[in-house]
């Protein structure tokens, strides 16, 4: 005769043992989601950071470029080609620097604004350009 106390020990020990297997399994899966997750989460703010002081800084050129394009085409060319760009960027971006350029044709004066930042990575510069129109008699 079959023993019923050894069949059931043993039954229990099997499902003891796949319990602790799916508890293992279980635990690696939540180790290897949280860590991607925090990873993720980290560079999502990275990136919201980095966009917010894009931002700013294409405000800067837009106030810049407004200011430059509003005055008369003498004074465009008094004025500096580069310069230091606010010191919220400069904390951000320390050489960084505000460049601009003008090219002048026949339909007017096109005037670019370009903010240089030095990073780690390759350069990725923000530029913004506008244009003056030029009046019947002033063509080149």
């Amino acid at each position: 005769m079959l023993n019923p106390r050894k069949s059931i020990s043993s039954k229990t020990k099997r499902r003891a043992a796949i319990a602790s297997i799916e508890v293992v399994v279980a635990c690696t899966l939540l180790v290897a989601v949280i860590g991607t997750s925090a990873a993720l989460m980290v560079r999502i703010r990275a990136i919201g950071v980095d966009a917010e002081y894009r931002m700013i800084a294409l405000q800067e050129i837009a106030n810049e470029l407004e200011s430059r394009l509003a005055r008369n085409a003498e004074d465009l060319s008094k004025l500096p080609s580069e310069w230091k760009p606010s010191p919220s960027l400069q904390h951000r971006w320390p050489d960084s620097v505000l460049r601009y350029k003008e090219v002048r044709d026949e339909l007017g004066i096109r005037g670019t604004v370009t903010f240089v930042r030095t990073t780690s990575q390759a350069s990725d510069p923000i530029e913004l350009s506008g244009w003056i129109a030029m009046k019947q008699g002033d063509a080149p």
